[in-house]
């Protein structure tokens, strides 16, 4: 009982089950860009290595948004 409530308040405070339903939508194709934007500006308890890898899913799905100077802006 005592784990199980450490892990739901991991859970919460990480935002967790936003980052998760984010991942899906950006595999399944159900969200893009500005979903992700504005994750990232109005999630602010989502750690830097949650960011990181919705962000890198998202330049595996979308290389052609990383080319040049598009990729710079992003970042």
């Amino acid at each position: 009982m005592q784990i199980a409530g450490k892990l739901n308040v991991i859970i919460r405070e990480q935002c967790l089950r936003d980052v998760g339903q984010l991942e899906q939508d950006l595999v399944f194709g159900d969200a893009g860009t500005k979903e992700l934007i504005n994750f990232f500006r109005t999630q602010l308890g989502v750690s830097r290595e949650n960011k990181l890898r919705l962000l890198m899913i998202y330049a595996a799905i979308n290389p052609e948004k990383f080319e040049s100077d598009k990729g710079t802006k992003m970042m």
